[in-house]
């Protein structure tokens, strides 16, 4: 009984196997936009601002994810001083630098502490963006060992 269950089984799971999904790109020819790997932890600071930062990486082309692996990797930091706050944007590609954002904010010590971020993460977002521009669009700025 268990055998002509197995048998019944096998012819099944093969066809199962063999049938697999494309993506929505892969029938027009395009190459899929590449993702970009967002970083795991983040302070509740940088995830006041994350969502900017995702939006810039989509208007460039690219593809946030928060699991798995990704084609380009982020680097994301706002650190708090007592007095300056220093915000870095980096992407990557294969160890290589595709595009980075630094921003610092100053001010007196515990007063104002909120718009010191913010003037460090919009000087960061600023020039990130700057340097996303070339890539709008690029699939990939390192070929694949196969291309």
């Amino acid at each position: 009984m268990s055998r002509c269950l197995l048998l019944l089984l096998v012819p099944l799971l093969l066809n199962a196997c063999a049938q697999t999904r494309r993506s929505p790109y892969a029938g027009d020819g395009a190459p899929p936009p590449p993702t970009v790997r967002m970083p795991a932890e983040l302070s509740a600071r940088e995830r006041q601002y994350v969502g900017e930062v995702e939006a810039s990486l989509r208007a460039a082309g690219m593809v946030p994810v928060y699991r798995g692996r990704g084609d380009r990797e982020l680097e994301f930091r706002i650190l708090e001083g007592p007095v300056n706050t220093d915000t870095r944007l980096r992407l990557e590609e294969d160890g290589r630098e595709m595009a980075r954002g630094e921003g610092r904010g100053s001010g007196p010590p515990l007063i104002r502490r909120e718009q010191v971020a913010e003037e460090s993460f919009r000087a960061a977002l600023q020039t990130f963006e700057a340097a996303l521009r070339p890539w709008q669009g690029v699939a990939r700025a390192v070929p694949e060992p196969w291309e």
